[in-house]
């Protein structure tokens, strides 16, 4: 038996028995109550809907969202965008109203624009929505800094994955949750792929759609359709060499902090005390003897002030670096550990922020680090192990820096 109203179904519910072989009627319990337009006639079930074809594509430019269902809050289309607004300490959701399978390889895409009004200031993408309190979600805590791939449980919004940078308020940013194989999710924004989580059963079950934690958001450009894998990078081997002046840096991965191209230079800002790194993907390991320079320069700003060249990169806490601590006016050679950033070897020296240094490093012989500026040999560290095993790049511990002309090369 189901219960419409105004069209809409509201209740469902199957009985034991059959619910035919009795009369049919009116009533009330304990209540007066009016009634008109009665009709009892034989229900034919309306046809199936017919299955989804994508891509299915929503920009809002007509006013109304038909393609979505309200789930909770309130939502409404003005200026050509979605707006979500939240019961006050709630959630708001919204989901596309569609029906019929969908491919273990999906993609849903969308503009997200947080406001600063509000109780919080958040906005996602949500897929494998079950109900009020099951579903998966993938974007932005504001307020935290944060971006998150997790999951609404009845015990709350838990996240599987996260990765912190800078993110603001009346800022678009469109965001990208791609679903391989049914259950691994990649969160990408404006382009660059942020997060990655790997769930246990089907993602592709439930309904994608759009929400908030307690927050107003605008939405806009919504994109759900079949996700095809990019082809595999070229391979990159050295020499390696980036001037930055194209306004990318397509040679380097993020590993931690905010990177930036502004100005032809490669711009390095730490979340809160934490570090900034940037990695060269080389698809082979790096020879014996190789060297790796670029220009640095440590900016007046941020917790600490330094600025390094970094090799042999295995983990956010295992690589080696060379470089600047200038607020000590110290050179040095040293190795990144799960504790702290250990000096092996310094040298004094003084050194300024707002001014260009050019640090080149050569290994030779897998283990032998010699650490020259501007021209000038400052001295050289041997390490017990080959610094072969990692990748080579650029980085700050807490400090804001940038970086040019960035170059790798095999020696002989």
């Amino acid at each position: 038996v189901s219960l419409r109203v105004g069209g809409v179904e509201m209740v469902t519910h199957s009985f034991a028995d059959s619910a035919t072989d009795g009369a049919v009627g009116i009533g009330a319990r304990a209540a007066t109550t009016q009634f008109d337009d009665l009709v009892v006639q034989q229900f034919v079930p309306p046809p199936p809907p017919p299955p989804i074809t994508l891509p299915v594509a929503e920009d809002f430019d007509d006013g109304v969202a038909d393609l979505f269902a309200v789930q909770s809050g309130t939502w409404d289309v003005a200026t050509g965008r979605y707006q979500a607004v939240p019961v006050a300490g709630g959630s708001a959701v919204s989901i596309l109203d569609l029906t019929g399978p969908l491919p273990a390889d999906v993609q849903m895409q969308a503009t997200l624009h947080a406001q600063s009004a509000g109780f919080q200031q958040n906005g996602f993408i949500v897929f494998d929505y079950q109900g009020p309190t099951n579903f998966k979600y993938a974007g932005a805590f504001v307020g935290t800094n944060r971006w998150a791939i997790g999951q609404r449980t009845a015990v709350g919004w838990i996240d599987d994955a996260t990765f912190n940078q800078t993110i603001n308020t009346g800022q678009d940013y469109a965001l990208e949750v791609a679903i391989e194989n049914d259950q691994e999710v990649t969160l990408r924004v404006d382009g660059s792929e942020l997060v990655t989580h790997t769930y246990v059963g089907s993602l592709t079950d439930g309904d994608f759609g759009l929400a908030t934690r307690n927050a107003r958001s605008l939405f806009d450009d919504v994109l759900l359709d079949e996700f095809v894998p990019p082809p595999p990078p070229p391979p990159v081997t050295l020499p390696v060499a980036d001037d930055f002046n194209d306004g990318v840096a397509d040679l380097f991965a993020v590993q931690s902090g905010s990177w930036d191209v502004t100005g032809g230079r490669y711009h390095a800002s730490p979340i809160a005390a934490s570090d900034a790194i940037s990695t060269v993907q080389l698809s082979d390991p790096l020879p014996a003897d190789f060297q790796v320079q670029a220009i640095v320069q440590a900016e007046p700003i941020g917790v600490q002030q330094n600025a390094f060249v970094i090799f042999d990169y295995v983990s956010p806490t295992d690589f080696k670096f060379a470089g600047a601590f200038v607020g000590t006016n110290r050179w040095s050679i040293g190795h990144r550990t799960p504790a702290s950033w250990v000096k092996d070897v310094t040298f004094n020296q003084t050194i300024n922020t707002s001014t260009d240094y050019l640090v080149h490093v050569e290994v030779d012989s897998s283990t032998n680090v010699s650490l020259s500026v501007d021209g000038v040999l400052l001295g050289s560290y041997t390490f017990a192990d080959p610094l072969t095993n990692g990748t080579v790049g650029i980085g700050t511990r807490q400090a804001h820096s940038q970086f040019d002309d960035f170059q790798g090369a095999a020696i002989g």
